[in-house]
């Protein structure tokens, strides 16, 4: 229940919801194919969860959800000490992490 709550706290469905408006700010061009951003979106998560699925078998929950959380938590806060160190890099980089 945890996990749940976590994830709903960290707001991926927020970002589910405007990735076309996250990638308009970021790149200054208007998002014109507003649907391809959902849909990379999607791929990208069928592909996190069969990878998830081959190698959930391998390792406990616990050293699975420390390792997740860890990338998480990275992905979350690289983006915004490297804003601090190069605050003219490409705003791609926020959609990239």
């Amino acid at each position: 229940m945890g996990v749940a709550a976590f994830q709903q706290f960290q707001g991926a469905n927020a970002i589910f919801y405007y990735i076309p408006m996250i990638v308009e700010k970021a790149t200054g061009h208007e998002a014109s194919s507003v649907l391809m951003w959902p849909i990379i979106q999607g791929v990208i998560l069928v592909l996190g969860s069969l990878i998830f699925l081959m190698i959930a078998d391998k390792f406990n929950r616990r050293t699975l959800l420390t390792i997740g959380g860890t990338i998480m938590g990275l992905s979350f806060i690289l983006p915004a000490i490297l804003n601090l160190l190069i605050p003219n890099a490409n705003p791609m980089m926020m959609v990239v992490f």
